[in-house]
């Protein structure tokens, strides 16, 4: 305001508003700054920058605003430029932008190319915070199944999860011990896994099988979480063993498979899947001595590592049984095998004694029934067996048998000739219907053309024990000879 007086008195239109403005924009007395004291933003948040236009004399610059430059220079690939967006009063204008990248970046303001200060304002953009949903893991010891989308490895190893602890923007976060509630989860028990950092996580199971690892993050899981893990048992050896099952390693049946399996396990008792390198031997040793080495079935992959060997015992007693794998016997072998026979054959089953070979009147005949299977083992808890003795008068006898043994006293008379079933089930044994000679001491010379040879002893014997033949010399009426003097001649 200008006032001009002649004297005391203004002149006309005195006194005069006059309106002085800025002159030019002044780099040295501008200045650009951060709301943020501290010169620091957040990445999602709006950062606002505050430009204090002067000129040379500190004057506040209050036109022209529309010709600034904002250009920020940081981690992204190029510069981001903008303009002012709102003149708040008397030269001081603001410039909103959103950072998603953290980093520290450089803020410079230009009017026509000029900058406006003397060098660009440095921007720290911190990272937001940790968004679980975000952040990722990567095991050690672990890969993915080729099968499935499950992740597999090997029971005992350590398997460790690195977890990329970032914002939402993918941007890295320092978190500090206890400042985020990391956790982790292993299998549906709830098993809590090692936590060695917010971004660090471990595990080791002995067991193997399927498992379900959680990690989560303030209470929600990360990214891909919860896993499938799939582990597998670790390889044969180490404190591996062989472990053998099955009702064949101690009682078997003549003519019977005998179920036995070897299956081997790691050093932590879990079955293997695979025994592609691992070769089991069977050796077994009768009674009498002789060893033998039967033929087995190896199952793996689809199945358990294991071994099913063929064995069918026929002859009944006592067995070793050797089973070893690279040269090492398994837990408990040998083994004892009893093996009891099969079930009585008729056919196979034999009867003795003066029942059904020759009687003679007054004395009681015997007859010893033995009791065999197929293979002609002997049975030792005989089933019930029948005896029946028919003479030629038509006369039937059923002596009792007890023990698979009988006893009968022959008719009196001149009945000369009888013949004994003996049945076992229904079956006639070996031999059976046996003709009988009913003797007297009645008889006179012997006649050879009546005369004959028990010929069901020639049917079948058995080795190592005593084959009896048993010759009938009978006098020309059929009466069986019983005295002295009778010469016979027997040619094999």
């Amino acid at each position: 305001r200008i006032s001009i007086l002649k004297g005391l008195v203004h002149v006309a239109d005195s006194p005069y508003q006059i309106q002085v403005q800025a002159s030019s924009l002044s780099p040295q007395t501008s200045k650009v700054s951060l709301a943020s004291s501290s010169n620091t933003s957040t990445a999602g948040s709006e950062a606002k920058i505050l430009i204090f236009a002067k000129d040379e004399y500190f004057n506040s610059k209050a036109d022209g605003w529309e010709l600034f430059v904002v250009s920020i220079d940081g981690p992204v690939t190029s510069s981001i430029q903008t303009s002012v967006q709102n003149h708040l009063l008397n030269g001081i204008y603001q410039v909103n932008v959103t950072m998603t990248r953290s980093g520290k970046y450089y803020v410079s303001v230009f009017q026509r190319s000029v900058l406006l200060m003397s060098e660009a304002l440095p921007m720290h953009v911190m990272p937001a915070n940790v968004s679980s949903v975000a952040c990722s893991a990567t095991w050690t010891t672990l890969a993915r199944c080729q099968s499935s989308a499950s992740l597999c490895g090997i029971v005992s190893e350590q398997a460790i999860a690195y977890i990329a602890l970032v914002d939402r923007f993918g941007n890295q976060v320092d978190v500090e011990q206890g400042r985020l509630a990391v956790n982790a989860v292993l299998d549906l028990k709830n098993t809590l896994v090692s936590i060695l950092s917010p971004n660090l996580v471990s595990f080791a199971a002995t067991a193997a099988g399927e498992y379900t690892v959680s990690i989560t993050i303030d209470g929600n899981h990360i990214s891909e979480s919860p896993w499938r893990v799939l582990l597998s048992p670790s390889r044969f050896g180490n404190g591996g063993s062989l472990i053998a099952s099955g009702s064949g390693l101690t009682i078997a049946t003549a003519g019977q498979t005998a179920t036995v399996n070897i299956r081997a396990r790691d050093r932590f008792g879990n079955a293997l899947f695979q025994c592609i390198e691992l070769e089991a031997v069977f050796e077994i040793s009768r009674p009498d001595g002789e060893r033998l080495y039967p033929s087995w079935t190896k199952l793996g992959n689809k199945d358990l590592c294991s071994w099913r060997p063929d064995l069918n015992f026929t002859v009944s007693g006592m067995f070793s049984l050797r089973v070893s794998v690279w040269g090492n016997h398994v837990l408990s072998s040998p083994f004892k095998v009893i093996v009891h026979a099969a079930t009585v054959s008729a056919s196979a089953s034999t009867a003795a004694g003066s029942g059904v070979r020759a009687v003679l009147q007054g004395q009681v005949a015997t007859v010893i029934i033995t009791q065999r299977d197929r293979f002609s083992n002997l049975v030792l808890d005989p089933v019930d067996s029948v005896v029946i003795l028919t003479y030629e008068n038509g006369i039937n006898v059923l002596p009792p048998v007890i023990n698979s043994r009988a006893a009968y006293l022959p008719l009196d008379g001149r009945v000369a000739r009888a013949v004994a079933d003996v049945l076992i089930g229904g079956d006639h044994v070996m031999g059976s219907p046996f003709k009988v000679l009913v003797m007297s001491d009645l008889a006179g010379s012997p006649a050879p053309r009546n005369s004959f040879c028990d010929a069901a002893i020639f049917s079948r014997v058995v080795a190592g024990t005593h084959a009896v033949y048993t010759i009938q010399a009978v006098d020309a009426n059929f009466v069986h000879f019983n005295r002295g003097g009778a010469m016979f001649e027997v040619e094999m």
